[in-house]
């Protein structure tokens, strides 16, 4: 090398081949330079359509649109990596390629992870709106069904008052508002049972009006009517707590008095003749009088049926003989 050194120095070629290789020198930096600028421009393109394949990604509006532009950028990367120089070298482009890959995989992790933690916050929260709406539900059944059994009370509460109204006016009579003869015969045999096994004594009282026919005759059956309403509630008037009063038949009233001896019944059966006595009823009709004869009888171990009631009633019969508006009454024998 050096004599070839040499021998260009003697002829005078040295000048020459150093210019030569000083333009080679400027021609390959010169393209160097163009390749370095050309690849600048490539990375900042590569760059820009990077970034919009995730600008997309990251402003889709579904999973879908998403995932495709995730797969777009992931196609663009790999299609720029394989790109290759002359010498099959990666050129500079494909190296940040593969650096941008890297990225897309992490950015796709990132909204895996924050898609993930979404879906489960948005789980938790329907959660709590199910729960929440079923115990709304619930509160809204229960309020329903707490109005719908209050009215259901309120009905069945209807029916067995108007029950009850049936079964009195069944067991009243009419014209006196007193109880019939369907209800004696429900409760007689209830205090004989209950008197025939021990209990307190038991009375009755037959009461029948004097003379009821002339009143009707001379002032009219409405007359009568009238004076029947008046006396029975002269009888309710004068009844202890537990007596029971009923119409027996026309102008017969019968009077049961349980836990009441024989003495005490004709005590509180003689205060209702004088009361009827004594009553101003005149204010109904002038010269209206009314009175009435009585007879008590107390039961007997013995009695079943109407036993005690036919005994009250014999000795109606007998003050009935005896001149009326009087009262008749035997003890128990």
């Amino acid at each position: 090398m050096q004599d070839i050194l040499n021998i260009l120095a003697s002829s005078g070629l040295m000048g020459i081949v150093l210019a030569v290789m000083t333009l080679i020198a400027i021609y390959f930096i010169l393209e160097r330079k163009s390749t370095y600028a050309k690849e600048s421009l490539d990375l900042k393109a590569f760059s820009d359509t990077f970034a919009g394949y995730i600008q997309q990604a990251q402003g889709a509006r579904t999973a879908a649109d998403r995932e495709q532009a995730y797969e777009n950028a992931r196609q663009f990367c790999l299609n720029e990596r394989g790109e290759t120089d002359r010498k099959g070298n990666v050129r500079a482009k494909g190296a940040v390629a593969e650096v941008f890959q890297r990225a897309l995989e992490h950015f796709e992790q990132y909204h895996h992870y924050r898609t993930l933690a979404e879906t489960t916050r948005h789980y938790e929260q329907i959660q709590v709106v199910y729960r929440l709406s079923n115990a709304i539900r619930v509160q809204q059944a229960t309020s329903q069904l707490h109005q719908e059994n209050m009215a259901l009370q309120e009905v069945v509460a209807s029916l067995h008052a108007l029950h009850k109204q049936v079964r009195e006016s069944a067991q009243r009579d009419s014209l006196t508002q007193l109880y019939n003869r369907r209800y004696l015969e429900e409760q007689l045999p209830r205090l004989l049972a209950e008197f025939q096994r021990g209990g307190a004594p038991l009375s009755a009282a037959m009461l029948d009006m004097d003379d009821f026919k002339r009143i009707n005759d001379t002032f009219r059956h409405t007359m009568g009517d009238t004076v029947l309403q008046r006396i029975a509630e002269v009888v309710q008037t004068a009844l202890a707590p537990g007596d029971i009063a009923v119409r027996y038949g026309g102008d017969e009233l019968l009077v049961l008095m349980p836990d009441t001896p024989i003495p005490q019944a004709q005590t509180r059966v003689e205060a209702i003749r004088q009361a009827i006595q004594t009553h101003d009823w005149s204010v109904l009709a002038p010269g209206l009088t009314v009175t009435l004869s009585a007879g008590v009888a107390t039961a007997r171990a013995s009695d079943e049926g109407m036993s005690l009631v036919e005994r009250a009633d014999a000795n109606l019969l007998a003050a009935k003989r005896r001149g009326k508006n009087r009262l008749m009454g035997a003890a128990a024998r």
